[in-house]
């Protein structure tokens, strides 16, 4: 039997093109579930970034290009990778299911990452107390909120 490793992602940006934005990733080993959420497990890897300006749906197929690549590294033989998301699109685009007219650059960086690997993508709804997604989500405003101070700072010219 395999084992699990949920990749939980997020990203945050404003309502427009070019406002500041970031990314979260949370890594989750031997989850426990209840009601298909997973409520418990090891928390084996956390990490955000963030861009000066973008959209939220760059900063969500970053998160999932990040956590695919950092997962890629740790997994075990006997792990399958999950990736999980509360960005439809996001999801929708990385396997392939949905068609993308943008972000191209960021999706074909993704397949290529994926390659051959076998993972499952999952959806979860956002902001409802799922507790691994919110750390992502959380994660992801950090990196926002560094991103707009970095901003703010290069356009003061410090």
């Amino acid at each position: 039997m395999s084992e699990l490793l949920l990749v939980y992602t997020d990203g945050a940006s404003g309502n427009k093109n070019g406002k500041p934005g970031g990314w979260g990733v949370v890594i989750v080993r031997n989850p426990e579930f209840e009601k298909d959420q997973a409520v418990a497990g090891t928390v084996i890897h956390q990490e955000f970034g963030g861009h000066p300006e973008t959209s939220n749906n760059r900063m969500e197929i970053t998160a999932l290009g990040v956590g695919l690549v950092r997962a890629l590294a740790m997994k075990t033989p006997t792990e399958r990778i999950v990736l999980v998301s509360d960005s439809q699109y996001a999801l929708g685009v990385c396997s392939g299911q949905m068609y993308a007219q943008a972000n191209k650059d960021l999706i074909g960086r993704f397949k290529s990452r994926l390659g051959q690997e076998k993972v499952e993508f999952r959806w979860v709804k956002g902001h409802n107390g799922d507790r691994f997604n919110e750390m992502a989500d959380e994660l992801a405003g950090i990196g926002k909120e560094n991103a707009r101070i970095s901003k703010e700072a290069a356009s003061k010219g410090g």
